[in-house]
């Protein structure tokens, strides 16, 4: 079952983040992509019952971290930068 789930979710979400680039600025996405390692972690733990290390909980917390300060008021700034009728 989840070999035909890792075939079906593999390409599409390669697809879903190249239309995200395509739309949106990559500085904006860059921290997102960061997100990946932790996003694997939890469906490990949830598909396959592995149960993470310190490490891999600290790393998860860091990375977060550093993606919420990345972020930080990023959208806020990106609206106001915005000029009517431009995509």
């Amino acid at each position: 079952m989840s070999s035909y789930a890792i075939a079906v979710l593999g390409p599409a979400g390669t697809y879903l983040r190249l239309v995200a680039i395509r739309l949106a600025d990559v500085s904006v996405l860059a921290p997102y992509d960061y997100t990946r390692p932790v996003l694997n972690v939890m469906l490990a733990f949830v598909l396959f019952a592995e149960v993470p290390g310190w490490q891999s909980w600290a790393g998860a917390a860091i990375i977060l971290l550093a993606c919420a300060l990345a972020t930080d008021g990023m959208p806020a700034r990106l609206l106001r930068r915005a000029k009517p009728g431009m995509p």
